[in-house]
């Protein structure tokens, strides 16, 4: 048993076998809202900050307004989460949107972007400014062909395995075949923004 199984059966299920069991499971939800609220922070200060850092003119001056924007439109979207369906949105997201070939494509992708696009002596150069001595030379040939290589092949056996189709089930029931086409199409869109980005580095640093 793994994901949403694990932690919404599994545990709870060995919690209540514990001496004093409501307070190990207070302890252990506890936990989880904890771990959520921290990945959380991280995650809207990565995406806030990339964006007033990008246009500093319209959003610096307005920065409370838009953390607030994007607090309410992530919270919105959370809403599906909640609902009734809400375990198949979860299964349909961390299968598509948050592991596996997304986040192989995406960082195959950064290290193409900094090693092929901003240069990997260049950014050789400034780790050694930054931390004080150089780093180990295999770690350029590393950036430069062996992280890549290994992100799309892997990324390409995961697409090909299309373990989703096998494995997205609750009560016995599959996911719609339209859940997973919209999704499948969804991810390509994803990538498709990551290679504008990488397309623009290349245009700045060539």
């Amino acid at each position: 048993m793994i994901g949403p199984g694990l932690a919404f059966v599994a545990y709870p299920a060995a919690l209540m076998e514990m001496p004093v069991a409501p307070l190990w499971s207070a302890i252990f939800f506890l936990m989880f809202i904890f771990v959520g609220l921290d990945s959380q922070f991280c995650t809207l200060e990565g995406f806030i900050t990339a964006l007033m850092d990008e246009w500093p003119r319209y959003l610096r001056s307005h920065k409370e307004l838009f953390i607030l924007a994007v607090s309410l439109f992530s919270f919105v979207i959370g809403l599906s989460l909640v609902s009734r369906c809400g375990m198949y949105v979860l299964y349909l997201m961390d299968n598509y949107a948050a592991a596996g070939m997304c986040l192989l494509f995406i960082t195959g992708s950064e290290c193409i972007s900094i090693a092929w696009g901003y240069g990997a002596s260049r950014f050789y150069a400034n780790l050694k400014e930054m931390i004080g001595y150089p780093p180990l030379r295999y770690m350029k040939y590393c950036w430069l062909v062996f992280c890549p290589a290994v992100c799309f092949v892997s990324d390409r056996i995961d697409v090909s395995w299309n373990k989703a189709t096998e494995e997205l089930k609750r009560a016995e029931e599959k996911f719609p075949l339209f859940f997973h086409e919209g999704l499948k199409n969804s991810n390509l869109y994803g990538k498709a923004t990551v290679l504008s980005y990488f397309a623009r580095i290349v245009v700045l640093y060539s």
